[in-house]
């Protein structure tokens, strides 16, 4: 098991952010692997994405791919089909189902557990 070091920083700072990056990029390098997968949640997967498009082609960040994270990425999804499906009768739907007070955060992803 490898033990990551701790980064004593504000998680959402970009110099956490760009030290993580810059870390899994050299850690990647060092195991001679050509693309480094990195994982982060949805506030920081956009300043993350940011970082690494901005990067020039020849710097550490350029074998970063930036993921977003599992849950994050359902929650997105969720949201995405409940923006579909807004005009086609779907709280009158979940009405029969769900209360009224889960309905206005299910079709924004928000409400995964009554959504699911």
């Amino acid at each position: 098991m490898i033990k990551l070091p701790f980064v004593n920083l504000p998680p959402g700072s970009l110099n956490a952010i760009y030290s993580v990056l810059a870390y899994a990029a050299n850690e990647f390098k060092r195991y001679e692997q050509q693309t480094c997968f990195v994982t982060f949640d949805q506030p920081l997967y956009a300043k993350a994405v940011n970082m690494v498009a901005s990067s020039p082609t020849n710097s550490e960040l350029s074998s970063v791919v930036v993921r977003l994270g599992g849950f994050h990425l359902l929650v997105s999804f969720m949201g995405a089909v409940g923006c579909t499906m807004g005009g086609n009768r779907l709280k009158e739907i979940w009405i029969l189902i769900y209360t009224v007070d889960s309905l206005e955060k299910m079709p924004n992803g928000h409400a995964y557990a009554q959504a699911l």
